[in-house]
């Protein structure tokens, strides 16, 4: 089920943006359900209710207590209303009700919070997977018809402890793809390369732009780069870095709610996937500066842009034997790009609607 937030009020006389926000969540694997005034049945088991209220006012006792269940059960609760009767919404549910302006851009801010890993968990082919190599630097899922790599966690990191001991291969993708969501930074490392062995298949057309590379539009504020990437000082001179074991000239990760919300430009490392961070960063960049996710475990989905992000910079696995012989003989990045090629996607027009529509951005 999906996270919970706080239901939300989206008043009537743009139901045309309503309606393809949800077509848009369908498309993407979530599942919504669409009510008039009435919810007689409690248990619906969907990670989003669209009420369409009109001018009928706040629900009667039963169907608020059917919403509140649902609720308590992981659903969304977009209710369609008049904004006058937000007290009395907020009184017949117990608890605040967010009001959203009447743009497409108000409705993905409130939905996507906690959403993108979920996303692409979803949307993982049920594959079977072929073999699994965790080296000392890289994860590698090698799939039916793709492999994917994330950066393994350090043996330190809290929560990371031996996974239950074989048994991988043969399994179905999306199975592994699930562990993105794993306590255990190293079950996690294995989901995110299982989401990127059903995304970054050979055949996926794109640049082969450095992702570290300037994004070439933004804000006025400093350029905040999380993860010390070698070669950064000469591609991104006087670039703030954040790393979790900071060396000479970088900040400690922990000062990223003082540096990211007024950053210019941001640029994430992959593994923030493996470290559970990227949404919480992603959150805090207030100030809407153009974003790159960058790495070998990028996932190269255009189902990201909807998420904060502008551009991909991720990496195409295209001899599978060879990058496992890297993998399992703790090779590095540089010691992978024998095997495969650099792919870097960026947010357009016909892939999603404009920056400045969903997120206000310059």
């Amino acid at each position: 089920m999906s996270a919970r937030r706080r239901p939300a009020l989206f008043a009537p006389g743009q139901e045309t943006v309503l309606d393809m926000f949800v077509e848009a969540l369908r498309t993407r694997g979530w599942h919504v359900a669409e009510t008039a005034l009435t919810l007689d049945n409690s248990a619906v088991d969907v990670d989003l209710i669209v009420l369409r209220a009109g001018a009928g006012g706040a629900p009667d006792g039963e169907t608020a207590a059917a919403l509140i269940q649902a609720r308590a059960r992981g659903a969304a609760l977009l209710i369609e209303a008049a904004f006058d009767d937000h007290p009395a919404w907020a009184a017949a549910l117990g608890v605040a009700v967010v009001p959203l302006a009447q743009d497409d851009a108000a409705l993905w801010r409130w939905w996507r919070p906690g959403r993108l890993v979920e996303e692409m968990v979803r949307n993982t082919p049920a594959d079977t997977v072929e073999t699994v190599v965790i080296g000392l630097n890289w994860t590698l899922v090698i799939a039916e018809n793709g492999a994917g790599l994330a950066q393994t966690p350090v043996k330190s990191a809290p929560g990371c402890r031996p996974l239950s001991g074989g048994g991988l291969s043969g399994r179905r993708l999306d199975y592994l793809a699930a562990w993105a969501h794993a306590h255990n930074p190293l079950a996690r490392a294995v989901g995110v390369a299982a989401i990127n062995a059903g995304l970054n298949h050979v055949a996926l057309a794109g640049d082969d732009e450095d992702g570290l590379a300037p994004i070439g539009w933004g804000g006025p504020g400093p350029t905040v780069v999380v993860g010390r990437f070698p070669g950064l000082d000469a591609k991104l001179p006087g670039a703030l870095v954040l790393e979790q074991a900071p060396g000479p000239g970088d900040m400690p990760a922990e000062a990223a709610p003082q540096v990211v919300p007024a950053c210019g430009e941001l640029m994430i490392t992959a593994s923030t996937l493996v470290s559970a961070g990227l949404e919480t960063l992603l959150a805090l960049n207030e100030s809407d500066a153009p974003v790159t996710l960058v790495g070998p475990g990028t996932p190269l989905s255009p189902r990201l842009f909807a998420h904060g992000i502008d551009r991909l910079a991720g990496f195409v696995v295209e001899d599978p034997t060879g990058a496992a012989r890297t993998v399992a003989e703790a090779g590095g990045a540089k010691h992978l790009r024998a095997h495969g090629r650099v792919v870097t996607l960026r947010r357009t027009a016909a892939s999603q609607t404009s920056r400045e529509k969903l997120f206000g951005g310059a």
